[in-house]
């Protein structure tokens, strides 16, 4: 009759650890470790097989990793699509409305040449050796 079930005890204060002394079909005692004498409560669970159920089997093992997707690359577009493309965001940009200020700031831009590294240098203090 022990074996039909098992309890699994948990203290809900200090103590030196519980265990089960006795198990009986209706009843079961539970004692602290080395002879304590706590005065604490406890709660429990308690997990068997039903009567009712014959034949207990386990779940079926079933394979839980993923199928690894298939290699589908899509191939490189030609220089005619990518002219394409790129003619029609043109087209999406010149049909866009101007922001607030973004005509002054193409002016400006377009007043401002590349920096000439070599103009730039002249202007670098050298250091002393």
């Amino acid at each position: 009759m022990s074996r039909d079930y098992h309890v699994f005890v948990t203290p809900q204060g200090d103590c030196r650890g519980l265990y089960v002394r006795r198990k009986a079909a209706n009843s079961f005692e539970v004692r602290e470790l080395s002879g304590g004498k706590s005065n604490i409560s406890f709660s429990y669970r308690i997990v068997g097989l039903r009567k009712d159920i014959k034949g207990h089997r386990r779940f079926a093992k079933i394979d839980t990793r993923l199928p690894l997707p298939a290699a589908t690359r899509k191939p490189e577009p030609t220089s005619a699509a990518r002219r394409a493309f790129a003619a029609r965001l043109e087209k999406q940009m010149r049909q866009r409305k101007p922001t607030r200020g973004s005509a002054e700031m193409t002016a400006r831009m377009d007043k401002k040449r590349r920096p000439d590294f070599a103009r730039l240098l002249q202007h670098v203090p050298k250091r002393p050796k």
